[in-house]
């Protein structure tokens, strides 16, 4: 929000408040353009990133419980930023939690996991599919106690967000804190697990950061940031699963249009 002060002088033949208000404006589409351009260059870079996939079908299938989450990343005064939530007290998996955006893919009305991303999200938190730039999919996760197969989704937005349409029944709170706060050893937690892969946890504030969430948040961020954390992490994708197959439609029409 820019605020215009308007002076009762002149400044020759124009008065001053018509100069500031030129002033501002240049300002605020300056402003704009930046973050448009810096989240431009991040966004090609990303999609170069050969550890990134392409969208892929919703498996129809009793044997694989799928799920996907979006993965939405913004800039705000020079730092990029991702959106989570925080899970409703009252539900039966996960209450209290934070969360990234998401939930289970249905394959009546959902043809690819991006598809799922998307919709779930907007159930959600109210953020519609226009204005987010698909960048790309990481390897799927496996969720230690739904046993869900869970494909992250990674877009981006030139607009930084300032209202979010939230669910009361599914969501309590939607906040947003920067991504690279995911390499930083120093709020960070490691605990050893019985299945052999650790448990990570990032604390931010109030809130704490763990788990299958914090995992697919570590690795983005190394992704966008080119760098590793500051602590030892093996992303745990699910090499073994071969899930279902890529469409190529999909990818195509992805490439060309902006969602």
């Amino acid at each position: 929000t820019v605020t215009v002060y308007w002076f009762p002088f002149s400044v020759g033949n124009q008065s001053f408040s018509s100069v500031f208000s030129v002033f501002t404006s240049m300002f605020v589409y300056t402003t704009y353009y930046d973050t448009q351009k810096n989240m431009e260059e991040i966004v090609n870079r990303l999609k170069s990133a050969s550890v990134l996939l392409p969208d892929c079908n919703v498996c129809d299938t009793n044997s694989t419980r799928q799920a996907a989450v979006l993965v939405i990343l913004f800039m705000k005064n020079n730092t990029i930023r991702v959106v989570l939530t925080k899970r409703a007290a009252h539900l039966r998996h996960h209450p209290g939690e934070i969360a990234l955006p998401g939930g289970r893919c249905d394959a009546a009305v959902d043809a690819t996991v991006g598809d799922t991303a998307h919709r779930e999200t907007r159930e959600e938190i109210g953020v519609e599919r226009e204005g987010l730039r698909w960048v790309g999919r990481l390897a799927a996760v496996q969720s230690r106690l739904s046993n869900y197969v869970v494909h992250p989704i990674i877009v981006a937005t030139e607009i930084v967000p300032r209202r979010f349409n939230k669910n009361e029944q599914e969501v309590q709170l939607v906040f947003t804190m920067p991504l690279e706060k995911f390499l930083d050893d120093a709020n960070h937690k490691r605990y050893d697990m019985q299945d052999g892969i650790d448990l990570h946890v990032i604390k931010h504030g109030s809130h704490r950061v763990m788990g299958m969430t914090c995992a697919i948040l570590i690795q983005t961020a190394a992704i966008v940031f080119n760098k590793p954390p500051q602590f030892p992490f093996y992303y745990p994708r699910l090499d073994c699963y071969s899930g279902c197959e890529e469409s190529e439609e999909v990818v195509e029409i992805v490439e060309i249009v902006e969602i």
